[in-house]
């Protein structure tokens, strides 16, 4: 019986650690492979990221709402610099099917913006990582016309597809997915209340936040047509200009450490990502000194 169970906690334990590194191979899709060296990298915060899209409104009606979206960015390498944003969107291609992260043709496209930011400036104050300005874009009416009971009310995804510039050359492409749907409770971002990071001059310092609100509760049509409840997942993402994240990908709840080494750096910004599955994201940015 004691073997039985011993063996069933290794189980687990090693199942909750792999579950942890696909979660982040999620973010890697873009970037790399999923092999133990991007995982080191993946937290570490040094050349051009996008380390998230903000939208004050994750869920929509069709009803061509305005929404802002907020970059999430960190370019400590470059010291800040003049990037260009180019802002496309359409209805979703497929991308989770294979397809390209490309809006240009598809259905319901548009050309939001294409403008100039300088990061010396938005975010020299906070060793260049952080938000910048928000931007703006309109989801257009009729994505759902045509579209079945089911679709309608589980939502279908229109993808903001944000392409970066470096003097006309592309260094990086992310995108947003925006929920337009009919149902009436839509989904909103999480909050993070506080961060509890022990940034001292020891090995091992843990890493947590603080959420007060519990994750929201949201209805859907499951396979068998019938109504269903379910509750979202709360998951964090951890970076660091310095030092090294012991798991970078965790659930809300779990604690990661960081290892600074002997002695602090001079400067040191440390970022939290939440998320809530649905498209809802938050946010929290810490510097040293």
């Amino acid at each position: 019986s004691h073997f039985w169970s011993s063996n069933s906690s290794n189980l687990w334990t090693k199942g909750r650690v792999l579950m942890n590194k696909l979660i982040a191979c999620i973010f890697l899709i873009l970037f790399g492979s999923c092999g133990d060296d991007n995982f080191k990298k993946y937290s570490s915060l040094k050349g051009f990221r996008v380390l998230g899209l903000i939208a004050n409104l994750p869920e929509v009606s069709d009803t061509n709402d305005t929404i802002s979206i907020t970059p999430i960015l960190s370019d400590i390498e470059n010291e800040g610099r003049s990037i260009k944003i180019k802002v496309e969107g359409c209805v979703d291609p497929g991308i989770a099917n294979g397809e390209e992260i490309d809006c240009f043709g598809g259905q319901k496209y548009q050309l939001f913006s294409e403008n100039l930011y300088d990061l010396s400036a938005l975010l020299g104050g906070s060793y260049f990582t952080g938000a910048i300005t928000p931007i703006n874009v309109t989801i257009p009416s009729g994505v759902l016309n045509g579209r079945s009971i089911f679709e309608q009310y589980n939502g279908i995804d229109y993808i903001l597809v944000f392409t970066f510039f470096y003097e006309d050359k592309r260094i990086l492409k992310s995108f947003k997915r925006i929920k337009v749907s009919s149902r009436l409770e839509k989904n909103s971002n999480p909050t993070i209340d506080s961060v509890d990071a022990i940034l001292m001059t020891s090995s091992d310092q843990q890493l947590s936040i603080n959420v007060s609100e519990s994750p929201e509760s949201f209805t859907f049509y499951d396979l068998t047509g019938k109504v269903a409840t379910s509750s979202e997942v709360y998951y964090v993402s951890w970076f660091s200009s310095s030092g090294e994240i012991e798991t970078s990908q965790v659930y809300l709840g779990e604690k990661t450490k960081i290892n600074l080494g002997d002695s602090l750096p001079d400067e040191l910004v440390l970022v939290v990502i939440l998320r809530d599955g649905r498209g809802g994201v938050a946010y929290q940015l810490q510097n040293l000194p």
